[in-house]
């Protein structure tokens, strides 16, 4: 059987008991529990971060790490809505391409000698279909 690896560990940023490090009995439990009072830690730092009832880590100290590290994580992966539009003009390209190659102006013309009992294709335009240098 295959053991997982653990890669981090979910922490509050702030308790999720009120007796917890950083506990603030005032926030609701549904925003203890929330993406924004997480971070993910390895093992060791969490349990730094939590010594002492988190006095050496304050809420925001974690809340300014865990912005930097995103900002970090986002600039590495670049700008998703430059990438989709990127995907977006490299697919239209690829479609306009594909089109000029099988002629699909001229669709109905050359096509129907495939209907035909014996199917027959002109060699340029089966080399056409194929040509993979986009």
């Amino acid at each position: 059987m295959n053991e997982g690896v653990t890669l981090g560990e979910e922490a509050h940023i702030v308790a999720e008991s009120d007796e917890g490090p950083r506990a603030d009995p005032q926030m609701p439990q549904k925003e203890r529990d929330s993406y924004a009072n997480m971070i993910l830690l390895c093992e060791e730092h969490h349990k730094v971060i939590d010594a002492s009832g988190g006095r050496y880590f304050s809420v925001e100290v974690l809340l300014e790490m865990k912005r930097e590290h995103e900002e970090r994580v986002a600039k590495s992966m670049g700008d998703p809505a430059k990438e989709t539009e990127a995907a977006a003009e490299r697919a239209a390209s690829f479609v306009s391409e594909w089109e000029r190659r099988v002629e699909i102006d001229a669709w109905d013309g050359w096509t129907s000698a495939l209907l035909s009992p014996t199917p027959v294709m002109e060699f340029d335009r089966f080399e056409r279909f194929f040509d993979t240098s986009l």
